[in-house]
């Protein structure tokens, strides 16, 4: 009887699922775009700022303990 279920429901999901192609139909290419000076402009330029200032070793130091290399900097 459950076998009976399991074929009836995947027959009913594969009549239903269907792909879709595309998730926009009018997608563009990243570099069409250009970000001019204003609000959004300035919040990337201070993410990307504050990003760098980031030391790469204090973030890593966790995983590279779980994973039993030699620490660079304490967690």
């Amino acid at each position: 009887m459950k076998i009976c279920h399991i074929v009836f429901a995947s027959f009913l999901l594969s009549t239903i699922v269907q792909a879709q192609n595309k998730l926009y139909p009018n997608e563009f290419p990243l570099g069409d775009v250009a970000l001019l000076d204003g609000p959004f402009k300035h919040a990337r330029d201070l993410n990307i700022e504050v990003l760098l200032k980031y030391d790469v070793d204090r973030l890593l130091a966790p995983y590279r303990k779980e994973a039993g290399l030699p620490q660079k900097a304490e967690c």
